[in-house]
């Protein structure tokens, strides 16, 4: 458990593991349905994640192992009911809707446990206590309330306001106001169409943001080009997140690589100009414009179930 949130919540499988939830959600109906049924593996590269913590070790001064068989052989189908296998212990259960944070309990029936119950029902390891006590009061000084939805809409209208004149200068004097500068980046985020006039502006709030090797772009309706002209300008660039930009074409891929000479990991979740097929074509046929990558985070690449290599030579019918 530990060695699995440890992953789902590392920065660089996080907007992975949100963006295929995101992907399915609403897409099918609850356990038992019929229709629409949810595969056996709706989530690959977060069942990987599973998958390399269920059965590798790589802890400091253990000797490291692998164990078991292929993933695809190790997984339980999706759509199993909870209590439908062989259990004599219960399950775990990791809530990675937030993955950043992930939450973890455990059931041996229809009760909740925190690991210190579940734990204490095999090894009698004494009450827990708590540092401080559960009804401790908090006793900071009252807080007067404050109407946020209001100044959300000036600020939403200032914005627009400033990129239909194409002035974005005001704004960006004031970005550096505490929260000013993701308040700014979720009112970019919203746009679609995205103006060419609001590229400087993001610019200046990815910096101010401190997104220089790790930048977060994800839902945004940009253009290869405009793309291109927002990245082009980080010298240090490592992590992209792209996903669910539905204008991002695959030939805008290559030009994005050409102008981050040092980007290693490129997230291209839910975009769905981003066609399976032509980017398993480009990634075959040229591949020499993506050897600066270590990653390249599509659906096209994550999938658990592998075609068969060999073409179909004959069919024997019984």
């Amino acid at each position: 458990m530990r060695r699995l949130i440890t992953l789902v919540s590392h920065s660089d499988n996080a907007p992975v593991v949100r963006a295929e939830l995101r992907a399915i959600g609403g897409q099918y109906g609850q356990c038992g349905a019929q229709k629409p049924c949810v595969p056996n593996v709706p989530c690959p590269y977060t069942a990987s994640l599973l998958g390399s913590a269920w059965t590798t070790d790589l802890e400091a001064g253990q000797e490291m192992y692998i164990s078991g068989v292929t993933l695809e052989q190790s997984l339980l189908p999706a759509w199993m009911g909870c209590w439908d296998g062989d259990n004599n212990d219960g399950i775990s259960i990791l809530d990675v809707t937030e993955p950043d944070h992930p939450a973890y309990c455990f059931l041996r029936s229809e009760g909740v446990l925190n690991a210190h119950q579940y734990l204490n029902a095999y090894h009698r390891i004494g009450e827990y206590k708590p540092s401080l006590p559960e009804d401790r009061e908090n006793e900071g000084p009252d807080v007067e309330e404050v109407d946020d939805d209001r100044e959300s809409d000036t600020d939403d209208e200032g914005v627009k306001h400033a990129l239909d004149i194409q002035d974005t200068s005001d704004l960006e004097r004031l970005i550096w106001l505490p929260g000013k500068a993701s308040e700014i980046k979720q009112i970019l985020r919203d746009l679609n169409p995205f103006p060419d006039s609001g590229t400087r502006l993001l610019t200046r709030v990815l910096s101010e943001l401190k997104e220089n090797a790790r930048v977060d772009l994800s839902g945004f309706q940009l253009t290869g080009a405009q793309l291109v002209q927002i990245v082009s300008g980080s010298a240090e660039i490592a992590f992209l997140d792209v996903s669910f930009n539905n204008i991002l074409a695959v030939d805008d891929i290559p030009k994005l690589l050409e102008v981050t000479p040092t980007l290693r990991r490129l997230v291209v979740m839910g975009c769905s100009s981003v066609l399976d097929a032509h980017l398993l074509s480009l990634v075959q046929n040229e591949p020499s414009r993506f050897k600066s990558l270590e990653g390249l985070l599509h659906p096209a690449f994550l999938t658990i179930e592998k075609p068969d290599p060999y073409p179909t030579a004959f069919t024997f019918v019984n």
